[in-house]
């Protein structure tokens, strides 16, 4: 199925509609006139990183947010189609969509400063031994009433009493209770997607393979475009197994989902090191007298509702064969810059922010992984023209496009453009560990801030406008603006790429349509 389903359709239009006049008075902000005429459908991608990625994306969104901002990109927030994560950043999409849509002051002053003060391994703070037999016994009733446990169960529940809000760390929260808040029912965010992995451990696989399946979880549904499964559910139904005469309801959790994204313990088989070894210990302890010596506990388990979908005989699909679908964290592999699902020509993107925190080098991006996911979207032949051309490696070092903001795309009129935010320590040393579970309020505030400055270049002069010229270069009569100067151009030089080195100063391309 290569169509959106027909809520998700209807969110797409409705959203772009509301998108349009906010995208409209950003641009004619930056430059009167810039926002007649068509305008570019945008999406904001948050890659993994744990609370790294969590935090600096969120200094993004708070950029964005005419709400908690008066940057000089505050209204791009409002002016966004499509809002993806995966693992940390994944987090920070949940977080925001599970707690309907505040601002992220609000969410850091209310929830975040605390939580994460605390640590994962402390929930609620003082109360935190109540927390873990609440923990304990939210398990327990999952495996009693059928279902399958794993070590992401605790993990989950864990990570939901630092991003959820309410009793027992939003225990009750499901991903499709977001389709029936206030701020998404009127059409005034962003569509939101959340990515995990898909696991074939019936082979001896422990980690994601570089075409493996990309499972999304939506407020609206769970599925995947991959080739190897190309069908969906509505989220509500998720854990109804395949040939259940009762559908399952609540199996879609958030904190289930929001834990599925970021589950690195499979995949800590396969390595010699796991950063998360010490909680994994936690974990284990939690689930140690709950599960029987032959379950699979690595993974997020979930009762495959596609079993049977396409055939059962010698030519079926794996997916289509097995129980349970196993699921690790999204970033694993290729994927830890979420691009792919929104090239997807359905959800009809033109320009997608990436708030890359990857850990490629000293816990900086080197522009590694948004090459992985050039790499992925280039042999998928549905979204290969969508993907825009990416440099190598070196070219990244020799451009500094690991430093600065870097546009790809712009030259290419097929494809998306992707407007790269790296994350640099402008204020702060924002290369904290994915493994860094504790994070003081001054921390937190630190980190915050610093992400801010990705999205506002640390503000430099004529950044908004050169990125509303970037943002409409290929859009069918904008009305780019003649004479532009930046003074400090240095800063945003490199604009386009186009299979071979192509500089463009800011000042033509802002200059010129």
């Amino acid at each position: 199925m290569n169509d959106l389903s027909d809520r998700e359709e209807a969110y797409r239009v409705g959203r772009k509609a509301k998108a349009d006049v906010s995208l409209a008075s950003w641009l004619d902000k930056q430059s009167p006139g810039l926002g007649s005429g068509s305008l570019p459908t945008l999406g904001l991608s948050i890659s993994g990183g744990g609370w790294r990625s969590f935090l600096t994306g969120a200094g993004v969104m708070q950029a964005m947010d005419d709400r908690d901002s008066d940057a000089v990109t505050s209204g791009l927030l409002q002016a966004l189609t499509y809002h993806i994560g995966v693992s940390g950043g994944g987090w920070l999409v949940s977080s925001w969509a599970g707690n309907n849509f505040p601002t992220v002051s609000q969410l850091a002053d209310d929830l975040w400063k605390s939580a994460f003060e605390h640590g994962m391994e402390a929930p609620g703070g003082w109360k935190a031994l109540a927390a873990y037999a609440d923990i304990t016994a939210d398990i327990l009733a999952k495996k009693e009433a059928g279902y399958p446990i794993s070590l992401g169960d605790p993990w989950a529940r864990l990570l939901s009493y630092q991003m959820i809000e309410g009793d027992r760390g939003g225990v009750a929260t499901r991903l499709s209770d977001v389709a029936g808040y206030s701020s998404f029912v009127d059409r005034d965010v962003p569509f939101p997607i959340i990515n995990a992995n898909g696991i074939d451990s019936k082979a001896g696989l422990c980690g994601p393979t570089d075409n493996g399946t990309v499972w999304e979880f939506t407020p609206y549904d769970f599925g995947s475009w991959n080739d190897d499964v190309s069908a969906w559910i509505p989220v509500e139904y998720l854990g109804t197994a395949a040939g259940d005469t009762e559908c399952t309801v609540g199996f879609d959790n958030l904190g289930f989902v929001l834990g599925t994204g970021s589950n690195l313990f499979g995949n800590s088989v396969c390595v010699e090191s796991n950063p998360f070894g010490e909680v994994q210990d936690v974990l284990e302890k939690l689930v140690d007298f709950l599960h029987d010596v032959d379950e699979e506990l690595d993974f997020s388990r979930i009762p495959n509702p596609f079993k049977g979908f396409n055939g059962t005989g010698d030519e079926a699909k794996e997916v289509f064969l097995v129980d349970e679908l196993y699921l690790v964290d999204g970033g694993i592999g290729l994927h830890n810059d979420p691009i792919a699902p929104l090239l997807e020509p359905a959800r009809n993107l033109s320009v997608i922010f990436l708030s890359d925190s990857s850990a490629d080098e000293d816990n900086f991006p080197t522009g590694a992984c948004l090459i992985d996911a050039s790499w992925y979207a280039k042999n998928i032949s549905r979204i290969a023209d969508r993907m825009p051309t990416i440099p190598a490696q070196e070219v990244f070092f020799e451009q500094g496009f690991n430093k600065r903001a870097a546009f790809f795309g712009c030259n290419e009129p097929g494809a998306v453009t992707i407007v790269y935010l790296p994350n640099v320590n402008y204020t702060y040393q924002s290369n904290l560990s994915t493994a860094k579970f504790l994070y003081e309020p001054e921390v937190t505030e630190g980190m915050i801030a610093n992400g801010a400055l990705t999205a506002t270049q640390n503000g430099a002069e004529g950044w908004g406008l050169c990125l509303a010229c970037a943002v409409m270069m290929k859009e069918e009569g904008a009305s780019l603006p003649d004479g532009v100067w930046i003074k400090q151009s240095q800063t945003v030089l490199h604009l386009s790429w186009g299979g071979d080195l192509v500089n463009v100063n800011i000042t033509s391309v802002c200059a010129h349509k």
